[in-house]
């Protein structure tokens, strides 16, 4: 662990340093060691003499500034001369050596870094994706919403999502970017009604405290009849305050002599209230009507119980039956008194415990009572079909100027529309029309002053009518209330605590400290709000908004030099560089402790602990959802759908156990700072008892996910995950091609040259449905025009043919034996993928750690990597042979670059 320690400290301190400078090779070296090589084994073609004027001649250049200048067509030749692809198969082929030489020199004199200028590379404008965007604004304003979900699709470039280059902004992103910011503002700065306790509990879901009671399932109702017998619910509650229990029962009394008993209400064994049943209990199901009694409870957890009260005094014999009550339902509900409304988490942190709004009742109609006159409830709401009343109790704490919000309808009939009142504290409010018709709703509105209190509030029904001719009935429907008030001035935050809540969201949202000019700019638009006739609160809603679809969120920071130049390039200020660090391991904004680090300028010094805190928080999550799901293609597992006639078992449930599996050996590389080749080599994964039975593998212990060993199985590492074979398929079949081109792109950073235009697909024939997969494929190979792309891609894709669609083992293929052997163009041959695994893993192990490097490295900087990368890649890829080399010295790694931490400065 120490020499890991030691290069990463060198590494963050080379971010700002320079090295020995190197000159690139003298043209003495190309024409010594490097043209022999070309003309012996490319002349043939790639000469002016012999070339049929398409293709390119190497002795086609004025000159050698002109040769090393064609970085293009050298990045071709490497790519080509690396890989085996060239020169063809049946032609004179370079040694091991030669090819060596030959790559040197591309390397170094055509894609020349002088160590002693670092070129951190260009800075891209860059706006954020859909998921920057959502967990910025998660993040800042502790909202659990997903705008982002509106917009449209990121492009991707190089692989990734977050790419500057091709993340444009359309006139109709333009316009969800101004719905999201109107959502978000308004889900930060909501007040929401208060609390309210609603337990409604059928005899069933009753607990039994004490006694013996007797629950009939078949009637659906719990028997009491000892004065032991206690039921009811633990309850927690938020604001002491009058609260209505309500119990439907029934009762079935005992002998003549027998008084009819009654039903203790219980808080805490405490009596606090009794209830009377009517109805009679017949021993048959039925809707018993509610009796309920209006109580206050305390602050906190508490024991609600029911206990049937019985003078037992009166049974004298052992003749007398005891009575038996029937409860067939429990409900509690409330509180009835004016409380103050529940700010946002966002406005919790702003504010504190300061009152934002006055205090508010809501009730809905269902919460009164039966007074005088035909009505009834249905599903929140109340009906009157004759003139009376329904009542609630209204417990007002002040007295004072009030606000009354009411949602109507009516069933109009007759020549007047249809009217009710208010009465309440001797007070009469209205009357009021409602002049929709069919119980379209209609909201009323109105003032009135009341003293405190407890009141009874009362809804009356004014004008029935019935048309003697057509039976057309006037009906009024009431759906629900509030009562908002004490009405006051003083109430909510001023101008000030508006102004200060909005240059620290600011500070969040732009991920810098604000300048003194936006500062102003926030305060005049807090003034003219205020000027307009809104309110703090509202003020703040439309500040936000503008903050919203301010370039200065939408977009990652411009870096600025926060440093002195050295050799054209400084280290990037600290306010970006906290950006740079929060939008790669958390694909969000930087945290209060990566800004106040960065404005004290102390980030850069503490930027190792840093990274391995932001690691440990849940918010590195992202790293999973985000990276690992575009580095190994798992998103594709949502758009996949392999044929349901002949892979029936496949479903979504399985897709998503088969993604969680990659995701967990993901993160568990990442958290327990595995060696990243363990991606190519774990001999253990993750499965739960689905994906365990898909495997053939005995079923976990416990539930949910289970780390298992896979010793004496075939599968080793991420390639034989049921997500990778399922997304590399096609419906009906494998795909060789695809899965070679996956482990060789997506794992070994061999990018497979694209197919020729002017090749036609490979024709399909009957007869061909008889032939083994490979032995059709392999015509692919036949074609000269086809052979060398082929002859790279499909033999680690066979090494995969014992795995099937969705990557279940098997041995067969229909009728045909699987043949999964092979042989790499450099060489070495495999006979399946327990033989090619293994020497993946052995002689392709930098392969591997540079093509994990560069991903990381092109997600962290929202750019694809370049050649001036090469050396801090290199370096990278050196030290990972160290065994305690694990993924987050990689990531440590990548965040000390020059690429991460500095910027090129325009000297002129």
């Amino acid at each position: 662990m120490k020499s890991v320690r030691i290069f990463l400290a060198v590494l963050f301190a080379a971010s700002s340093a320079s090295s020995v400078a190197a000159a690139p090779p003298a043209p003495e070296r190309y024409e010594r060691q490097v043209l022999p090589l070309l003309t012996r084994y490319c002349g043939d073609c790639h000469q002016r003499e012999t070339s049929d004027g398409k293709r390119w001649s190497f002795d086609g250049y004025e000159g050698y500034a002109e040769v090393v200048a064609d970085q293009v067509m050298w990045s071709k030749v490497d790519q080509f001369v690396r890989h085996h692809l060239m020169p063809p198969p049946n032609a004179s082929a370079p040694t091991d050596q030669e090819r060596k030489t030959l790559l040197a020199w591309i390397d170094e004199a055509v894609f020349y870094v002088d160590p002693a200028r670092p070129d951190p590379g260009r800075t891209t404008l860059r706006r954020l994706n859909r998921a920057e965007y959502d967990n910025s604004v998660r993040d800042v304003f502790s909202i659990d919403i997903h705008p982002a979900e509106q917009f449209p699709s990121d492009d991707a470039g190089y692989g990734f999502d977050n790419i500057g280059d091709v993340l444009s902004l359309s006139p109709l992103l333009l316009e969800k970017y101004q719905a999201a910011a109107r959502e978000v503002a308004a889900e930060a700065t909501r007040l929401s009604p208060p609390f309210r306790l609603g337990v409604d509990l059928s005899a069933e879901r009753l607990t039994v405290f004490a006694g013996t009671p007797q629950l009939v399932e078949e009637n659906k109702v719990m028997l009491l009849s000892r004065p032991e017998d206690e039921v009811g619910a633990v309850i927690e509650v938020e604001f002491p305050s009058v609260y209505r229990i309500l119990v439907r029962m029934a009762v079935a009394r005992g002998s003549d002599q027998v008084e009819p008993p009654h039903v203790d209400i219980l808080l805490d064994h405490k009596k606090l209230a009794k209830l009377a049943p009517t109805a009679a209990w017949t021993g048959r199901a039925g809707f018993f009507p509610g009796t309920s009694a209006y109580v206050e409870l305390p602050q906190g957890k508490h024991r609600l119980s029911l206990r049937v009260s019985k003078p037992t005094e009166l049974i004298t014999t052992p003749a007398e039956k005891p009575s038996v009550v029937a409860i067939g339902f429990y409900e509690l509900s409330g509180p009835f008194t004016p409380l103050p409304p529940r700010p946002s988490a966002y406005l919790r942190r702003e504010f504190g415990a300061q009152p934002l709004a006055p205090p508010i009742l809501y009730l809905s109609g269902e919460d009164l009572n039966l007074g005088e006159g035909r009505s009834g409830s249905d599903t929140g709401r109340l009906w009157f079909a004759s003139n009376g009343y329904r009542h609630s109790p209204v417990i007002l704490l002040k007295g004072g100027k009030f606000r009354v919000r009411m949602k109507v309808g009516a069933q109009q009939a007759g020549p007047d529309p249809t009217q009710f009142e208010i009465r309440i504290a001797g007070r009469t409010l209205g009357p009021f029309q409602v002049t929709t018709d069919s119980q379209v709703e209609q909201w009323i509105e109105t003032e009135c002053e009341l003293p405190a209190g407890e009141h009874d509030w009362q809804v009356w029904f004014l004008n029935e009518f019935k048309d003697p001719h057509t039976g057309a009935e006037r009906k009024f429907w009431f759906h629900e209330f509030s009562v908002e008030g004490p009405l006051r001035d003083d109430v909510g935050p001023t101008q000030q605590q508006t102004v200060e809540a909005l240059v620290r969201t600011g500070r969040l949202l732009f991920r810098r400290q604000l300048t003194d000019d936006k500062r102003r700019k926030l305060t005049q638009l807090v003034d003219a709000a205020a000027a307009a006739g809104l309110n703090p609160l509202q003020s703040l809603h439309v500040a936000i908004e503008a903050m919203l679809i301010s370039p200065n969120f939408l977009y990652h920071p411009q870096p600025e030099p926060g440093g002195p130049m050295t050799d054209g390039a400084s280290p990037i200020d600290e306010a970006t560089l906290a950006s740079r660090l929060a939008f790669f391991l958390w694909s969000s904004g930087p945290d209060e402790q990566l800004l106040s680090l960065a404005e004290r300028g102390e980030l850069r010094r503490r930027l190792p602990e840093q990274i391995t805190r932001m690691l440990r928080d849940s918010k590195s999550s992202a790293l999973t959802t985000n990276f690992a799901g575009q580095w190994l293609q798992l998103r594709n597992l949502e758009h996949v759908a392999p044929d349901a006639e002949k892979f029936p078992e496949f479903d979504s449930a399985l897709a998503a156990s088969c993604r969680r599996e990659s995701e967990l050996l993901f993160e568990h590389i990442l958290r327990e700072n595995r060696p990243p080749i363990e991606f190519l080599d774990a001999d253990y994964t993750f499965v739960d008892a689905r994906l365990a039975a898909h495997y053939g593998l005995p079923s976990p212990d416990g539930t949910g996910f289970q780390r298992v060993d896979l010793h004496d199985t075939p599968r080793r590492g991420v390639v034989t995950h049921g997500s990778v074979l399922t997304i590399t398929s096609h419906p009906t079949r494998t795909s060789p091609v695809k899965r070679g081109k996956w482990l060789l792109e997506q794992l070994l950073g061999t990018a497979a040259p694209p197919a020729p235009r002017d090749v036609p697909p490979l024709p399909e024939r009957a007869e061909d449905e008889r032939l083994p997969l490979r032995t059709r494929l392999e015509r692919h190979q036949a074609d000269a025009a086809c052979a060398s792309c082929h002859a790279l891609l499909d033999p680690p894709g066979f090494a995969l043919e014992n795995f099937d669609p969705i990557g279940r083992w098997r041995t067969h293929d229909g009728e045909h034996a699987i043949d999964a052997g092979g042989r790499l163009l450099s060489g070495e041959r495999f006979a399946d993928w327990s033989e090619l695994q293994p020497m993946l893993v052995r002689r392709h192990h930098d392969d591997f750690v540079r093509c994990l490097t560069e991903s990381l490295m092109t997600y962290a900087l929202g750019r694809g990597v370049t050649y001036h990368d090469k050396l801090t890649i290199r370096e990278i890829v050196d030290h990972a042979e160290a065994a305690d080399f694990g993924f987050q010295d990689l990531i440590r790694a990548v965040c000390a670059s020059v690429a991460f931490q500095r910027m090129k400065v325009d000297t002129e």
